[in-house]
């Protein structure tokens, strides 16, 4: 099983496959329900009738293209496995069986999962791939059963990716100056590299976004986001989250990662339009090649998500809030250029707004500005008459150190360099920071952040 985002490359790997197959020797037949091809379900079908035909359609050599005779073709299982039976070498192929089927038609999902096993895994000389937006791994098991006896097991298998810069670029003309951390925005899928390059008028994340069906938002959508986004684990399948498994990958059996590009309008939808726009500026921060603001914008977004989940399960220790303590609410701000130059102006300024809602955490944001001593701060206080809490990360995207001690005030000062030893250190000659190691720094960025960490880029 192959699954990816949208426009995630799946329909090209698998044609790929199919040429390969077919110059060894062996029998591919290439089905495909992605919308380009002339297979359409018709009134009353049922999906396996649907597959049975697209099958059939696929093995004859002179076919027609017109739509309407195709839906007239009908083909029984019985005639099929009758064809089949005595070829070896068989590799049914299928692009997009998500949109053929879905987990909550049961009986459906069964019965097209039992053929697909029944004769393209439990049979000999038979093979089967799929790609699919539907990539749990307890839907592989309810898709095509456990099987019995000697039964291959289907497996999920990491779609390629393409780390080569140079390739990347020279894909087209107005992909020549892509940058690393923007490549890592689009996960350096090609196809989605490709589409949000050269075709501005045809392709476009919000709207394919917005052809979801969404379901109606509440916490634990929010919560399972963010579980899957740090931990690259699979909630369950009867999750609403699952309507959005089209903004993602897998990489492999029960794993989950979140493309960073989607992410954006994944967080409109959760109500956290600061945050989208934060996430949004990435690729414009990484068109700066070397500024360094794009290491800034993903340290950013992994602390406010980590921020939010703390409303939601215990707080990541690296947040340094108190024992126990559990924000009701969370806070996004810009600190104005005039006041974010010195962290005791940051505190002049915070005291002079307005929160309602206690116990808090706030993300205050320099804006990239440039500012003495860190890049972002957070605070957390219980109540209107408890002590505001100061915490605060400066960035550096290499492995230099800090030019300034952290002031007495705060509880914790973090030093997040993009290339930094494997734990953490204590400066000799600076007071009150705490230099994080690569091993803690991944840690809080999570699972889908790990190629964003600088180390990491190729």
């Amino acid at each position: 099983m192959l699954s990816r985002c949208m426009r995630g490359g799946k329909t090209t790997v698998l044609l790929y496959v199919f040429d390969r197959l077919q110059e060894q020797g062996k029998k591919p037949v290439f089905v495909s329900f992605n919308g380009d091809v002339a297979i359409d379900k018709v009134a009353n079908e049922k999906p396996l009738a649907t597959l049975l035909r697209a099958i059939a359609v696929a093995l004859m050599n002179q076919k027609s293209q017109r739509r309407e005779n195709l839906s007239r073709l009908r083909c029984s299982e019985e005639a099929l496995k009758a064809y089949l039976q005595d070829k070896t070498d068989v590799v049914l192929i299928i692009d997009e069986l998500n949109v053929l089927l879905q987990p909550s038609a049961t009986d459906d999902y069964a019965e097209v999962g039992a053929f697909l096993r029944r004769e393209f895994l439990d049979r000999a000389g038979k093979h089967l791939i799929f790609s699919t937006h539907v990539p749990s791994s307890a839907g592989l098991d309810q898709l095509l059963g456990k099987g019995g006896g000697s039964s291959r097991e289907a497996v999920a298998v990491a779609m390629p990716r393409s780390t080569q810069m140079p390739a990347l670029r020279n894909m087209d003309n107005e992909c020549s100056g892509l940058t690393i951390c923007q490549a890592v925005f689009y996960g350096f899928i090609p196809s989605l590299i490709y589409s949000v390059q050269t075709q501005k008028t045809s392709f476009s994340i919000q709207g394919r976004f917005q052809a979801i069906s969404a379901p109606t938002l509440d916490a634990g959508v929010t919560k399972d986001f963010l579980t899957e986004f740090f931990t690259g684990r699979r909630c369950g399948d009867k999750r609403a989250i699952r309507a959005f498994d089209a903004l993602t990958e897998c990489p492999g059996k029960g794993e989950i990662r979140w493309i960073l590009a989607y992410v954006g309008c994944m967080l409109s939808y959760l109500e956290l339009g600061e945050l989208s726009q934060w996430v949004e500026e990435i690729p414009v921060l990484a068109g700066q090649a070397d500024s360094g603001m794009d290491w800034q914008a993903i340290v950013l977004i992994a602390l406010a998500l980590r921020c939010v989940q703390a409303k939601h399960v215990s707080a990541h220790q690296l947040l340094g809030l108190p024992a126990g303590a559990q924000p009701k609410e969370v806070y996004f701000y810009k600190i104005p250029p005039e006041n974010c130059q010195q962290p005791d102006d940051v505190r002049s300024w915070w005291k002079k707004q307005k929160i309602e809602g206690y116990p808090y955490v706030a993300v205050l944001s320099p804006n990239y500005a440039k500012a003495a001593v860190f890049d972002v701060i957070w605070v957390y206080q219980r109540d209107p008459q408890s002590k505001q809490v100061f915490n605060g990360i400066q960035d550096k995207l290499g492995s230099t150190t800090p030019n300034q001690n952290v002031p007495h005030w705060f509880e914790n000062g973090f030093l997040f360099r993009g290339r930094a030893p494997e734990k953490d250190t204590t400066p000799r000659n600076r007071i009150g920071w705490t230099y994080k190691g690569a091993e803690d720094i991944l840690g809080f960025l999570g699972a889908s952040l790990t190629a964003a960490y600088p180390a990491n880029w190729p």
